[in-house]
C-alpha cells in the first residue's frame, strides 16, 4: 500500500486528470470490446496499453480516497 507521504505530489490538476482518464476508460469499455475481435493484434496492445495506464490512475485514485484527498475543498 502507497505511503501517505507519497500521495503528497498528487496536486488537484493531477488527480482531475486521473479522474477524467478514467471516466474515458469506463465510458469506452463496452464498446472497445464490442470491437476487439476486429482489431489486428497491434491496435489490440496499443489499447491494452493505455488500459493498462489508466487502471494504474485508478488505484492511485483509490489510495487518494482513502487518504481524504478526493474530497471537495
Amino acid at each position: 500500500m502507497m505511503q501517505t507521504k507519497d500521495l503528497d505530489k498528487y496536486n488537484d490538476e493531477w488527480i482531475e486528470m486521473f479522474l477524467r482518464n478514467y471516466d474515458v476508460l469506463a465510458g469506452d469499455a463496452a464498446e472497445l470490446a464490442e470491437a476487439w475481435d476486429e482489431m489486428d493484434e497491434r491496435e489490440q496492445i496499443d489499447h491494452r496499453s493505455i488500459a493498462m495506464q489508466i487502471w494504474g490512475m485508478r488505484v492511485t485514485l483509490g489510495e487518494l480516497y482513502r487518504a481524504g484527498r478526493l474530497n471537495r475543498e
